[in-house]
């Protein structure tokens, strides 16, 4: 992070501490992985980042969910889902549909669950994406309907996106 900061390069700066926060959440230190978050989030903004800012938004939902502060998830959720469509992001919209949809599974909205995975899964049998998000989504479903439907995930926050490149703004 010294060298983009030294360089003057803020994107730079801004993935290295998004992908800090990857490895925070991983080792489950979500007080530091929320931090590192943030952190690039207000840096993305700041250089209008918007890929970056979608994914970190993401990335502080899944932290929230973690932590089982459902609402304050489900907004942050809600502002990645809607830069994703701003910006055309089918990918991270399907992926931050799978985790809205696992969000509310866990908060007992079994409608609201289906009708984001269901989207989800639209969306990635649409662009054709094999993904950990797509095996999540199917999963979901199945659960959340016996198996009377299509195939397919886990209840976990970020298994769809934490630290993938469909999540990591670097990538984006």
């Amino acid at each position: 992070m010294e060298i983009h900061e030294q360089t003057g390069n803020p994107l730079g700066r801004a993935n290295a501490l998004s992908n800090l926060g990857n490895v925070r959440f991983r080792t489950e230190k979500y007080d530091e992985a929320l931090k590192a978050y943030q952190a690039a989030l207000k840096i993305y903004e700041q250089i209008g980042a918007a890929l970056g800012s979608a994914g970190a938004l993401g990335n502080i939902g899944n932290i929230l969910f973690k932590q089982s502060k459902a609402k304050e998830a489900l907004a942050t959720y809600e502002q990645a889902l809607e830069i994703h469509k701003e910006v055309g992001n089918t990918l991270g919209r399907a992926n931050t549909l799978t985790n809205m949809g696992s969000l509310y599974s866990r908060m007992r909205r079994q409608d609201d669950a289906l009708d984001c995975l269901r989207q989800a899964l639209r969306i990635y049998e649409t662009v054709g994406a094999r993904t950990k998000g797509l095996e999540a989504a199917e999963e979901l479903i199945r659960r959340l309907t016996g198996g009377k439907e299509e195939e397919g995930t886990v209840e976990d926050p970020g298994a769809a996106t934490q630290g993938t490149d469909d999540a990591t703004p670097a990538a984006d």
